[in-house]
């Protein structure tokens, strides 16, 4: 199964979950333009006004963004008592479920972005970042606490406009853990003991380095503040964004790093909220860390190439990670039948076709050594890989650690490795029959009276390799020694 279609799977059982958002919310207004002169009056461009449009920011394009994947938001925030205000509540009847609070004497935040030939030319603010205190306080709490049952996840989009400063946030947390929900945060605060006992906390890099008092230069710096912080707030994990680096997850089993995807940037606006909610919606939808970190960087890739906040459909990322699988996976050929005319166009060109098999789970020393070996007597060679169904008849629920898809990516990347494919039978002969290898390569802990498919292989002409094992590695003792040390 590939990583696209585990998220297809994940967003079909995350449709069914209710999540809630609370923070802040503003309206993102757009007016479209162009500039063609600067000013007789003043060394400024002269911008020529053609339409506007409005939509909710902030937490609100968090939402949106979450009801693009297909999962069911609850918004609640609060705005000013304006016409601002009165639009957000129209804007949002009409696309998901909200309690918004009037706050009087406040106004609503406003962001205003003037946009000539899809450039930005100038943003305008209208913002007051007051703390909600008192009666205002109280009424978010309570209407927070009254929809937490039925929930899936608690989400806190912190843009430090006022909902969430003060104790707001720790109170949320700790109601959400009180019901048995888990909390992710996208922070604005340097204090991140306010996001104490949350899940997931989802700082940019200035904003780490901000909660960490100190320049953080590389990775390992940036893995080795992220996991102070988890450990001194509690925190279970802190996923980094690196804008065109990509993302680092540190928490208590190891770092997760995913690159970012080369893409044209045309707007970063709203960049984070895609994030926050593709890494909120894979979760909740029963998707690992690892998968989470990757599909989130295909929607922030997506994102950056839009004008504006948008909100990035499950279509489009699901289509996105195909068509990067396809280009990752170009030695990945999963059709026997297409593999075997492959075999056969090598075959006319008179190379000779190697064939290896095994689970690849945790790829170590001692699989590139023999992978190495294997390529080095061929010209051509072919990996299958036992399916996942495959490894846990041969070796126990618990395993692979890694699931097919990642480790044939993984397999693919070895220089000498020209093929790579899956069988989920608990044997390859049917495969290698198929292909009639001209060389079966397995380690020199078999004897060839025990290698599957030798026969086949000698009665076509073929031989079978035993190859020197490199000693002290195995999947099954790293695994072991993991399990011990926790």
């Amino acid at each position: 199964m590939t990583l696209a279609d585990r998220f297809h799977a994940a967003m079909d059982r995350a449709a069914s979950a209710r999540v809630l958002c609370v923070g802040d919310l503003m309206l993102d207004r757009y007016v479209y333009g162009d500039v063609t002169r600067i000013s007789p009056e003043g060394p400024v461009p002269v911008f020529h006004h053609q339409h506007q449009s409005e939509r909710p920011g902030g937490a609100g394009n968090v939402c949106m963004n979450l009801t693009a994947l297909g999962v069911r938001p609850h918004l609640l925030a609060a705005v000013g008592t304006d016409a601002e205000g009165d639009a957000l509540d129209e804007i949002l009847s009409a696309t998901l479920t909200s309690t918004l609070i009037r706050r009087a004497g406040t106004s609503t935040t406003v962001k205003t972005r003037y946009i000539a030939r899809a450039q930005q030319v100038m943003r305008i603010d209208r913002e007051e970042c007051r703390a909600m205190e008192g009666d205002d306080a109280a009424t978010l709490l309570d209407a927070v606490r009254a929809e937490l049952s039925g929930a899936a996840l608690l989400i806190l989009s912190d843009y430090a406009k006022g909902v969430l400063l003060g104790d707001t946030a720790r109170h949320l947390i700790e109601a959400a853990a009180a019901a048995g929900l888990r909390t992710v945060v996208d922070p604005k605060s340097r204090d991140f003991s306010r996001y104490r006992g949350a899940f997931i906390v989802t700082p940019n890099l200035g904003e780490l380095q901000m909660a960490a008092g100190r320049d953080l230069p590389d990775r390992e710096s940036i893995a080795a503040a992220a996991r102070e912080l988890c450990a001194a707030h509690d925190i279970a994990h802190l996923a980094v964004t690196l804008s065109e680096n990509g993302i680092l997850i540190a928490g208590p089993v190891g770092d997760i790093y995913r690159p970012a995807r080369k893409t044209d940037v045309y707007d970063v606006t709203g960049a984070g909220d895609a994030v926050l909610a593709t890494l909120s919606a894979c979760l909740i939808g029963g998707m690992t860390l690892d998968d989470a970190a990757e599909v989130a960087m295909a929607s922030a890739g997506i994102a950056v190439t839009r004008i504006g906040a948008v909100s990035v459909p499950a279509a489009d990322v699901e289509q996105a990670l195909r068509d990067t699988s396809a280009k990752r996976n170009s030695k990945v050929v999963r059709d026997w039948s297409a593999l075997a005319e492959m075999v056969g166009r090598w075959r006319a060109a008179n190379e000779t076709i190697g064939f290896a098999n095994g689970v690849f789970d945790l790829l170590h020393p001692g699989h590139l050594s023999l992978l190495e070996q294997a390529a080095s007597h061929c010209t051509k060679l072919i990996v299958a890989l036992n399916s996942d169904d495959s490894v846990k008849r041969l070796k126990g629920p618990d395993r692979p650690i890694q699931p097919e898809d990642v480790r044939a990516r993984v397999v693919s990347a070895v220089e000498g490795v020209a093929a790579v494919t899956i069988f989920g039978q608990d044997t390859p002969l049917e495969l290698i029959t198929l292909l009639r290898p001209d060389l079966l390569v397995k380690g020199s802990d078999y004897t060839v009276d025990q290698v599957v498919g030798a026969e086949v292989v000698a009665e076509n002409g073929g031989a079978v390799l035993l190859v020197d094992l490199l000693s002290g590695h195995s999947t099954t003792r790293t695994v072991t020694q993991i399990k011990g040390s926790k």
